[in-house]
């Protein structure tokens, strides 16, 4: 038996009507143009901003400005928060069975700097006064740390009043 010729499949012939098809989305260079004019200006916002991240936004400002340092940049704006330091301070711990000492460095976020150094001897010797208070065993853990600092934080307060100070971080500690 003989095996059938192989049949020669015919290409469909090119229609005339070519000219009718819809234009295809994003293609062409009209398409390419648009495109590149949205995503351009996207990626040199994106390069910008993390410029400014890696930099640091005044930095930069120097470097637009001619280089020179910007009075802006040795003061800061009125109301922006800074930090006044409770000098590393040994405290002794009388509360419990067991006595310990405490050696902590503390520093108080503020938006009244002058107001809250003026009445630094009065914070420290209210602190003083409550974690002397404390055992070792009251300190222990990271809700002991959450405690102390809550409590800090509500003294300090007290005593410079809830708006000048926004918050109090224990930068080092060490119980013994």
């Amino acid at each position: 038996m003989k095996k059938p010729a192989p049949t020669e499949k015919t290409l469909p012939k090119p229609d005339d009507k070519d000219d009718e098809k819809p234009a295809r989305k994003g293609g062409g260079p009209v398409g390419m143009a648009i495109i590149a004019a949205i995503l351009l200006p996207a990626a040199a916002a994106s390069f910008a901003g993390g410029a400014v991240t890696a930099v640091g936004m005044n930095r930069l400002k120097e470097t637009f400005q001619g280089g020179g340092k910007s009075s802006h940049a040795e003061m800061p704006y009125e109301g922006a928060a800074q930090y006044v330091s409770i000098p590393e301070t040994p405290y002794e711990l009388l509360g419990g069975e067991y006595q310990g000492y405490l050696l902590a460095s503390m520093s108080l976020k503020t938006t009244r700097r002058e107001a809250v150094e003026s009445l630094m001897p009065e914070i420290r010797a209210v602190l003083q006064a409550y974690i002397r208070e404390l055992s070792p065993a009251d300190l222990k853990g990271a809700t002991g740390l959450y405690r102390l600092k809550r409590d800090c934080l509500h003294r300090t307060r007290k005593i410079a009043g809830a708006d000048a100070i926004e918050d109090i971080f224990i930068t080092d500690i060490v119980v013994q």
